[in-house]
């Protein structure tokens, strides 16, 4: 099944629709052309929602092992690589993380707890006073601080960067999948094979919540914002299109995030994240658009 022309149409719609903010285009500002895009882009997006989730779910279907290891060697990764950065909070887990992961692994060389042990080291040795690499040692002998127009030293800065990227590398050199974030070397485990009926997290575009949420409560999530965001009265049409059309595309299912990612995994962890909010996102949306209409 090809969904690339699907894909392809939806993101000249979203393109079209954006029109309406873009000065110098024949649709800048027009209202009447903008609720036409928006309800000709609802129609279009139900009537291929199942096109596009029949070609989800076979994907999943026929690449769950393969989706399991990326899916969840990336994402731990990435919480991982923070133990290690001096500027970035810590990645927010999936709470079934330690489960999922063990219920495949726990019992050999790649379970979870081996990963975290060594992220929590890596923590640990974090601070620049506790860099034993000599070459990096060296960078600031003799050699007096240097300041600019903030607080820090060129040369501490650059000591500071180094270690991190050291310890960094220290991870990425290990076995540990989950480590060096090499998912592909483990797609071979006979471990894989227990993977029968898994699907993977959920985890919404665009939610910049503090932790990871099951479908009703990020659909309640997106009905609070957008009741925030209409309850004003007394705008023109254009000042409430305005704010209508980046409301849409910032939560919900109108829009497809990351569209610029191509491959077979990447178009079904886009699907993954968006489907199941497209109606839900139509019936709410709409009537804001008739109410538009109506002014």
């Amino acid at each position: 099944m090809e969904i690339e022309p699907i894909i392809e149409e939806w993101d000249t719609r979203i393109k079209q629709l954006l029109f309406f903010s873009t000065p110098e285009t024949l649709s800048y500002g027009n209202v009447v052309v903008a609720i036409r895009r928006i309800r000709s882009l609802a129609l279009f997006l139900q009537y291929n929602e199942p096109i596009l989730r029949e070609w989800m779910m076979t994907y999943l279907a026929e690449n769950r092992k393969e989706i399991f290891a990326r899916w969840w060697t990336e994402h731990i990764n990435r919480w991982v690589l923070t133990h290690t950065d001096r500027y970035c909070h810590r990645k927010i887990l999936h709470p079934n993380v330690k489960t999922e992961w063990n219920s495949v692994f726990g019992n050999t060389d790649i379970c979870f707890e081996q990963a975290e042990q060594v992220a929590l080291d890596m923590e640990q040795k974090r601070p620049f006073k506790c860099c034993d690499d000599p070459v990096i040692l060296k960078m600031h002998e003799a050699k007096e601080h240097a300041y600019d127009d903030w607080e820090g030293c060129w040369y501490c800065e650059e000591q500071e960067h180094a270690w991190q990227t050291c310890l960094e590398k220290r991870l990425k050199q290990t076995s540990h999948p989950l480590l060096n974030a090499d998912w592909q070397s483990i797609l071979q485990r006979p471990e894989l094979d227990s993977i029968t009926e898994w699907e993977p997290p959920h985890k919404w575009d665009y939610e910049y919540l503090s932790s990871y949420h099951d479908l009703i409560t990020y659909k309640q999530y997106i009905i609070k914002q957008r009741t925030l965001l209409y309850i004003n009265s007394g705008e023109t049409m254009y000042q409430a299109m305005k704010k209508f059309i980046p409301a849409i595309f910032h939560y919900g299912g109108w829009l497809l995030h990351n569209n610029y990612k191509k491959t077979p995994y990447d178009r079904f962890i886009q699907l993954w994240k968006t489907l199941d909010l497209v109606l839900f996102s139509i019936r709410m949306d709409i009537p804001t658009l008739v109410d538009l209409e109506m002014d």
